[in-house]
C-alpha cells in the first residue's frame, strides 16, 4: 500500500512538473511570438524608410582571408541601390561584381578607401564612378561604417549610395564656364596690355612731333 502511495505520488509530482513544463513552454512560445511579431514590425519599418528614401543602402559581413585581407562576402543591396545600378533581383552581389563596375581611374582610389576604413577607422565617404548594368558610368557617392568584434577585426559594415550624377554634371558646366571666363579675362588682359602699350606708344609719339614744332617754331623766330 506505501508502494502504491509513494508512485502515486510521484505520478502527482511527474504531473505537475509536466504542467509546470507546458506552462513554460507555452510563455516561451508566447515570448517568441512577441520577438518574431517585433522583428517583423523592425523589418516593416525599415523597409519603408528605405523606400522612401532617395538612397540606397547596402549591408555586407566581413571576412579576413588566409592572407590577412579583409572581403566583405554576403552583399545586401536595397531595391532603391538595385534601381540605382539597374541590377535584376537574380544579379549577384559580390564584391567582385562590385569592383568590376567601378570606373577604372576610380577603383583604386575607392578600394584604398575601404581598407583603410576597415583597418585604421579612417572615416568612410568617397564618390565614384560606377558602370550600371545598362553599360553607362554615373556618379555615386557612399559613405559606410564597420562593426569591430572585441580583437579589433571588422566583422560587419553598411551603409548608403546616392546618385550624384547630375551635382557632377553640373559643377564640370561651372568648372567649364570658369574655364571659359579665366580665358576670356587673359584675352581680355593681353588685349588691354597691347592697347596700353600702343596707347603710350601713341603718347611717346605725340610729344616727339610736338617738341620737334616747337624747336622749328623757336628756329624760324630766330632767324627773323
Amino acid at each position: 500500500m506505501a508502494e502504491r502511495r509513494r508512485t502515486k505520488a510521484q505520478l502527482v509530482e511527474e504531473v505537475e512538473s509536466l504542467r509546470r513544463r507546458v506552462r513554460e513552454l507555452e510563455a516561451g512560445e508566447a515570448h517568441q511570438r512577441r520577438v518574431e511579431e517585433a522583428l517583423r514590425d523592425s523589418i516593416e519599418r525599415f523597409e519603408l524608410a528605405v523606400q522612401g528614401a532617395s538612397e540606397g543602402f547596402w549591408d555586407a559581413r566581413i571576412l579576413v582571408d588566409g592572407a590577412g585581407k579583409y572581403r566583405p562576402i554576403a552583399i545586401y543591396y536595397s531595391p532603391q541601390l538595385r534601381a540605382l545600378l539597374d541590377l535584376e533581383d537574380d544579379q549577384a552581389n559580390t564584391l567582385e561584381s562590385w569592383q568590376a563596375r567601378l570606373h577604372p581611374e576610380d577603383a583604386p582610389r575607392v578600394m584604398g578607401a575601404l581598407c583603410d576604413h576597415l583597418s585604421r577607422r579612417v572615416p568612410y565617404y568617397v564618390e565614384y564612378r560606377m558602370r550600371t548594368a545598362g553599360g553607362v558610368y554615373r556618379w555615386f557617392s557612399s559613405r559606410g561604417q564597420a562593426l569591430w568584434d572585441e580583437e579589433g577585426k571588422p566583422i560587419r559594415m553598411a551603409g548608403s549610395v546616392r546618385d550624384i550624377t547630375d551635382r557632377k554634371q553640373l559643377e564640370e558646366i561651372l568648372r567649364q564656364a570658369r574655364g571659359e571666363l579665366e580665358q576670356r579675362v587673359e584675352e581680355r588682359t593681353a588685349t588691354l596690355a597691347q592697347v596700353n602699350a600702343q596707347l603710350h606708344q601713341d603718347i611717346h609719339e605725340r610729344r616727339r612731333i610736338e617738341a620737334s614744332l616747337r624747336e622749328a617754331k623757336e628756329a624760324a623766330e630766330a632767324a627773323n
